[in-house]
């Protein structure tokens, strides 16, 4: 699995409505910064990730237990969501009935400022800025596909069966609480 733009810690998901939660929107891992209703879009925005919400991730793995001939010794790969940021932007603007400020940023500056805080006192530092470049970069590679997930042979629901506007929504919802 990569990016875990939706899941929140194992530790927070007290109960099944926070296990739904989308902790990725609130760390600034999608861009997105609600109250001020602005989103920074790396590169085009285009770029797609694969992304689960932590219930989702919870169900693969009793699934993955459940299959141990089928699985074991087998690198799986699941995901509930397959998004791009502009597919995210485009969602949170129809929930919320507002436009979105876009601010655009360059995965090459993102990296250029990951290697600067490598080379400082503080190289823990460059984690946010290369992981972001990593997920987000137009033309790496990187993307994810429905097909690429092994969502069906554990039973569950594909890639293309699961709409994020709800997860969106749900988010939305939770802030405006």
């Amino acid at each position: 699995m990569t990016g875990y733009v939706f899941s929140p810690p194992l530790a927070h998901a007290q109960d099944h409505d926070e296990a739904n939660t989308t902790q990725g929107l609130d760390n600034g891992f999608v861009g997105v910064d609600l109250p001020s209703k602005t989103i920074k879009l790396f590169d085009s925005g285009n770029q797609t990730v694969a992304t689960s919400r932590l219930a989702f991730v919870a169900d693969a793995v009793v699934s993955v237990l459940q299959r141990e001939e089928q699985t074991a010794n087998k690198y799986i790969s699941v995901a509930e969501f397959i998004v791009t940021q502009n597919q995210i932007l485009k969602t949170i603007e129809e929930v919320t009935g507002a436009k979105f400020n876009v601010i655009n940023v360059k995965t090459s500056d993102l990296e250029k400022a990951g290697h600067e805080a490598l080379a400082s006192d503080s190289p823990f530092g460059s984690f946010v800025p290369f992981l972001l470049a990593h997920n987000w970069a137009d033309d790496q590679g990187h993307g994810y596909k429905a097909a690429d997930a092994d969502n069906a042979s554990l039973g569950l629901k594909g890639v293309d069966e699961t709409d994020v506007k709800d997860a969106v929504a749900e988010w939305v919802k939770s802030k405006s609480a």
